[in-house]
C-alpha cells in the first residue's frame, strides 16, 4: 500500500523536472522557451495580422469547363518578402459538417487529392499587395458543384474563407 503513493509522487517529480517532453506532432520549445533566436519568435509573434479573401459572389461554371475560385491573401501590415505558406483547400458539405480535402500546397509544391488528382492546382500569378491563393479546376464535374473552403497557414496562424462553385446548363453543347 506504501508503494503506490510513492511511485505516484516519484512519477510527479519527474515530470514536474522537465525531462519528460510529451510529443504531439508539433514542438513549441524554441518560440515559447528562451532557447530559439530572436528572429525565430519576431516571425510568430511579429503583430502582424493574415487576412484571406475569397469571392463573395458565386462563381458559376459549366460541366467539362476549366474555372478559378478566387482567393487571396496578405499581412496587415506587411511583412515584406514572401514567406513560406500552406494553402489547403477543402470541399464543404452543405451542413459544414464534413469537409472532402480537395489540395494541399506549400511554394510550389502540391498535392491534390480524390476526384481533384490531376485536375486542381494553385493559380501562379500574384498582385502586388496580395498574394495568390485561388484553386484552378480543370474539367469540371457536376459533382464538384458545392462550397469550397480556402485555408491559409502560416506558422501557429492561419485564416479561411469560403467560395460558392455552381454549376450551370449541360455544357457547351447543346445549350440554347
Amino acid at each position: 500500500m506504501l508503494l503506490l503513493p510513492l511511485l505516484l509522487k516519484a512519477t510527479l517529480l519527474h515530470l514536474a523536472s522537465g525531462f519528460y517532453h510529451p510529443y504531439n506532432g508539433f514542438y513549441y520549445n524554441h518560440i515559447m522557451n528562451d532557447n530559439g533566436d530572436e528572429q525565430d519568435k519576431a516571425d510568430y509573434f511579429s503583430g502582424s495580422r493574415l487576412v484571406v479573401e475569397a469571392s463573395k459572389d458565386p462563381v458559376y461554371s459549366y460541366s467539362g469547363a476549366n474555372v478559378t475560385l478566387p482567393c487571396h491573401y496578405r499581412y496587415e501590415p506587411d511583412l515584406g518578402p514572401k514567406r513560406k505558406i500552406r494553402i489547403k483547400w477543402s470541399k464543404l458539405r452543405d451542413d459544414y459538417t464534413k469537409e472532402q480535402d480537395v489540395m494541399v500546397a506549400i511554394g510550389k509544391t502540391y498535392v491534390a487529392f480524390g476526384d481533384f488528382k490531376g485536375r486542381a492546382h494553385i493559380h501562379q500569378a500574384g498582385e502586388a499587395s496580395w498574394h495568390e491563393a485561388s484553386l484552378v479546376i480543370s474539367d469540371v464535374r457536376l459533382k464538384d458543384d458545392g462550397k469550397y473552403r480556402c485555408e491559409v497557414i502560416d506558422g501557429l496562424e492561419d485564416e479561411s474563407d469560403v467560395v460558392d462553385l455552381r454549376l450551370q446548363g449541360g455544357g457547351m453543347l447543346g445549350t440554347t
